[in-house]
């Protein structure tokens, strides 16, 4: 937060994801929901690190600042987007996925100032950002060893669909037709998950690996990948 003077009170722009985190969790109103919700650690840190990627963006006006009061509002949208979806497909917990992450352009508008374009660019930086994002946890937390296994699925007859209005079992679905991804989602998810987070687990095909050797067709928050030579 600054003041008149220009000065900050830091608390408001947190130096670590991990205090960030924990703001966000302690400021964060959710709706209320008729079955548990559960929020992976990756969705954490990448609500987070959206935040701290825009603070690091030369197209983010940094004299107005973004404040954790950013990943707040992103982390409420994203578990509001999720329990919209668990409303309709009567899933058995509230879990946010990685498609859900899409809800966070729309929240993002009008938090942020931008320096060097008109607002008509706005949709396109906020969704590089989370990208962005994604990109970093995945580097940083994800060792896929399987990659070369799961590039060599999409390579026969792998089709995988997502997007945040498609239910648990067509996640877990995914992992049936293609044991080569279970092992990372399980890594990924935690030994204790239940079928909602090993669905939410499964690594996502847009991963720095894989996404290399496979094709994407993108229709909003809905995604199909296949064989780049499909």
């Amino acid at each position: 937060m600054k003041d008149r003077f220009g000065s900050q009170i830091r608390t408001h722009y947190p130096y670590e994801l991990t205090t960030e985190i924990a703001i966000m969790h302690q400021e964060a109103k959710l709706a209320m929901a008729p079955v548990p919700i559960t929020v992976p650690w990756f969705i954490d840190d990448i609500v987070a690190r959206v935040s701290h990627v825009a603070r690091k963006s030369h197209v983010i006006s940094q004299s107005s600042g973004v404040s954790v009061r950013l990943s707040i509002a992103n982390y409420e949208i994203v578990v509001a987007n999720a329990l919209r979806r668990t409303l309709r497909t009567h899933d058995a917990a509230v879990v946010p996925r990685v498609s859900d992450l899409s809800a966070m352009v729309q929240s993002t508008q009008g938090k942020i100032e931008f320096d060097t374009m008109d607002d008509s660019d706005s949709d396109q930086v906020i969704a590089a950002l989370v990208s962005l994002a994604v990109r970093q946890c995945f580097a940083e937390h994800v060792l896929l060893e399987e990659g070369p296994a799961i590039v060599e699925a999409f390579n026969t007859e792998a089709l995988v669909h997502t997007g945040d209005d498609l239910p648990d079992r067509d996640y877990l679905a995914v992992l049936a037709a293609m044991p080569s991804l279970d092992a990372p989602a399980r890594r990924v998810a935690g030994p204790s998950a239940n079928d909602g987070e090993l669905a939410r687990g499964r690594i996502h095909p847009r991963g720095p690996l894989s996404h290399q050797a496979t094709g994407e067709g993108r229709v909003g928050a809905r995604a199909l990948y296949r064989s780049r030579n499909r």
